[in-house]
């Protein structure tokens, strides 16, 4: 089983010298007959496609005479840690069927072989073959290039940098490593819309550079530099730059609309966006037809999956950004086609760009000026609700011995006081736009207040009688306080 970036399994496979082109015409055929689609031939090897599958979402197969020893390759087109053994499989099956044929066929029929497959030899070698999906990814040639920035691999490393260094820094700062809470991640730029919507801007940028523990900075990078290996050298520096960053901050604003009490982080918004470029890229044929069909079945799987995954109840996935991110990418890919169609268009990037990033500032302003931000004030208020019901039940931790006319004292005007003073706070939230949520919760904290004024009540009328007839009902009131505590701490 191969896992890493993009899993793949490699064979050299020695023969004479002179049997190169016969070894190359039963290998060609024996991928043919393996059902693989060949993408590219020529006299130095081809590259085939193989299907869709559960083990695995695709695979490139590369074979290359043009050295020594012919070297045999195939690698996952799709963004997987773990291929299941398929590269493997592939591998063995190639070499299998080139057995059975060389011991079945003819030396007549093989030289057939070799005047059709060089009757097929495309008469250059196309970027598509060039470039093809796995020699994009071997750019990275060990654990360290993939954060050493190069010419077409420029952006992307910065961007995995950046997140990495960040996520370093809140180590260093004891926030946990797998789960950090969500102070931790407030205290670092989650997006937060009481917070964000309250002067505190920079969080819509600053939440995709944050990650809540080790495994979602992880898969979230991984997803990154599967996207920034194939598509930052389509798209070049400026627009992947670009990309990244608008995607980014639409997930960021889509977040900040949808959720008004979840704290949001992460790069997967951005990611979703740069996918959203790629799959324009991939239906309007900017690619291959095969390096087409390889790829798009695993960048939608992949996007069908994130999304699905969302809406799993608890998940903790926040499927707002995603669908931001998507769209966002999906719209400034197709507003880039032109200029990638038009290599002579330079204008048309920097144009786009700037549109766009003039229809974010007017988004942003609008969403500043007319997005409801009561939360904030609500939270200032159930702090000073807060402060009152402490003081209100320090009547609890008055000394036994403590004189009755002052316990009732206490009862009176600090107890029922300050609960009766929690009540008109409480009131006051019904001119506030609140989430449904904390709609909820203030049903709850009245019907607290309100038993809590009742026993009080009963505790000052069996001090001033001088009874204990009223200990049955307070025990009753008790244990609806505590049934209401926990449907509040829920």
């Amino acid at each position: 089983m191969a896992i890493g970036i993009s899993p793949k399994h490699t064979r050299d496979f020695f023969i004479p010298s002179e049997d190169r082109e016969s070894f190359l015409a039963l290998i060609y055929e024996a991928a043919k007959q393996s059902g693989w689609n060949i993408g590219f031939v020529n006299s130095i090897g081809f590259v085939a496609y193989s299907g869709f599958s559960l083990r695995s979402w695709g695979e490139e197969i590369t074979v290359r005479v043009d050295n020594e020893i012919p070297y045999l390759r195939s690698e996952c087109t799709g963004i997987q840690p773990m291929d299941f053994g398929k590269n493997k499989s592939n591998i063995e099956k190639l070499i299998a069927t080139y057995y059975e044929l060389k011991n079945n066929f003819t030396t007549e029929e093989i030289e057939v072989l070799q005047f059709t497959l060089q009757s097929e030899y495309h008469t250059s070698i196309p970027d598509s073959f060039k470039t093809s999906i796995s020699d994009k990814k071997e750019k990275i040639t060990g654990f360290f290039s993939i954060f050493t920035p190069t010419k077409e691999y420029l952006i992307t490393p910065i961007i995995l940098n950046l997140n990495i260094l960040v996520f370093v820094l809140m180590l260093f700062a004891g926030v946990s490593f797998f789960f950090p809470n969500i102070y931790d991640l407030l205290y670092w730029g989650g997006n937060y819309q009481p917070y964000t919507l309250n002067g505190q801007w920079w969080r819509i940028v600053s939440s995709f550079f944050v990650h809540g523990g080790f495994f979602h900075l992880f898969f979230n990078m991984l997803a990154l530099l599967y996207a920034g290996l194939l598509l930052e050298p389509i798209l070049g520096t400026l627009r992947f730059a670009a990309a990244y960053i608008i995607t980014g901050i639409a997930a960021s604003l889509t977040s900040l609309c949808w959720h008004d009490l979840s704290v949001s982080v992460g790069a997967s918004g951005a990611i979703f966006g740069l996918y959203g470029i790629f799959f324009v890229l991939l239906v309007n044929k900017k690619m291959d037809k095969l390096v087409r069909r390889a790829i798009l079945p695993a960048v939608t799987v992949f996007i069908l999956y994130c999304l699905l995954s969302g809406l799993k109840k608890d998940s903790g996935i926040d499927n707002a950004a995603h669908v931001g991110g998507l769209i966002s990418g999906i719209i400034m890919g197709l507003l880039y086609l032109p200029g990638l169609n038009n290599q002579q268009s330079r204008l048309t990037a920097p144009r786009v760009i700037a549109a766009l990033s003039a229809i974010l500032i007017t988004t942003t302003i609008f969403i500043y000026i007319f997005l409801p931000n009561d939360v904030l004030k609500y939270e200032k208020e159930i702090r000073h609700f807060d402060a009152m019901e402490t003081w209100a039940l320090e009547v609890y931790n008055l000394p036994e011995d403590t004189p009755n006319e002052e316990v009732m004292s206490e009862i009176k005007n600090r107890g029922i006081y300050y609960w009766k003073e929690c009540l008109i706070v409480i009131e006051g939230f019904k001119n506030y736009n609140l989430p449904a949520k904390l709609k909820k919760r203030n049903i709850l904290l009245k019907e607290y207040c309100e038993l809590r004024i009742k026993a009080y009540g009963l505790l000052y009328k069996g001090f001033q009688e001088q009874t204990k007839k009223y200990r049955p009902e307070v025990a009753v009131l008790d244990e609806k306080i505590k049934t209401v505590l926990e449907k509040l701490g829920n």
